[in-house]
């Protein structure tokens, strides 16, 4: 009987020494990081097919707004030629990206080329391309 009672104080030491290491344990261990919040992608597919319809009906609009653009910069010389070419290749770019995102729209990505709108009040001459993506807002 004194053997099972030793046996019990024992197996109940144990215990207490193995809860203490564990508590003693997590009590040092390094605080969990917090998990990042997901960003859901911002998407407006029907301001992306406004974009698309947009730059596919005003984008000849393009050559004169180049040509008139490139000679008030640089000259009227400049303006009948090389306003002439960059007035076309946007014209072409703006046709294609119109297309793109007409077909597209369901997807509501983020504008690809900026300005998004042909004639945006306060946007320069220059353009930035953007990847195909959503928008991050």
């Amino acid at each position: 009987m004194k053997k099972q009672i030793k046996s019990r104080s024992l197996v109940a030491k144990l215990v207490a020494i193995i809860a203490l290491a564990a508590f003693a344990a997590a009590a040092q261990a390094p605080a969990t990081a917090p998990q990042p919040v997901e960003v859901r992608p911002h998407r407006e597919p029907l301001r992306q097919l406004g974009r698309g319809v947009s730059n596919i009906v005003t984008g000849v609009w393009e050559i004169p707004f180049n040509m008139y653009n490139v000679a008030q910069d640089s000259g009227d010389v400049a303006g009948a030629t090389y306003g002439v070419f960059r007035g076309v290749w946007r014209f072409c770019v703006r046709e294609v990206i119109g297309v793109f995102e007409t077909v597209t729209f369901p997807v509501g990505w983020g504008p690809i080329i900026e300005p998004e709108f042909p004639f945006e009040p306060g946007s320069s001459t220059d353009w930035r391309v953007n990847r195909v993506g959503f928008s991050q807002d």
